[in-house]
């Protein structure tokens, strides 16, 4: 049987035979330009600059952020909040929860359904299958 492994196959340039970059040869994209700045540091910048318009703190401008994002919440709307909270702190983890059964007929088997979800589902239905299985082996 052929191996498809493309790092076997010597497909993957610029990595050794472990698939590892090696150093020097890399072909990817240059990357984020030299000294552009992440969302986190232009967001520090906005609050600095806000708070010397308004002779306040840093503090207090985060605190009236935080107010202002509780407010929306309270109102139904959480995109103010999330936005904020996930660019600064990371993306919100969301449980998963599987109920009923799966059919595993020749049309309908699992990895054709995992097939047709988008990307982040199929990783939270594969990690929660993951802690099934372990929690069985336990």
């Amino acid at each position: 049987m052929e191996d498809k492994n493309p790092i076997k196959k010597g497909k993957l340039k610029g990595r050794d035979e472990k698939g590892r970059f090696i150093r020097g040869e890399y072909e990817g994209g240059p990357g984020r330009p030299k000294g552009s700045k992440n969302w986190q540091t232009d967001f520090n910048e906005a609050v600095k600059s806000i708070a010397k318009k308004l002779k306040k703190t840093e503090s207090e401008i985060r605190t009236m952020l935080l107010e202002k994002g509780i407010a929306e919440s309270l109102q139904g709307n959480y995109n103010f909040w999330k936005e904020i909270i996930e660019r600064n702190y990371g993306k919100i983890k969301e449980p998963l929860e599987i109920t009923g059964e799966i059919s595993t007929t020749e049309d309908n088997t699992l990895i054709d359904l995992l097939k047709k979800t988008d990307e982040q589902t199929r990783k939270k239905i594969i990690n929660e299958l993951v802690k099934v299985i372990e929690q069985k082996d336990n």
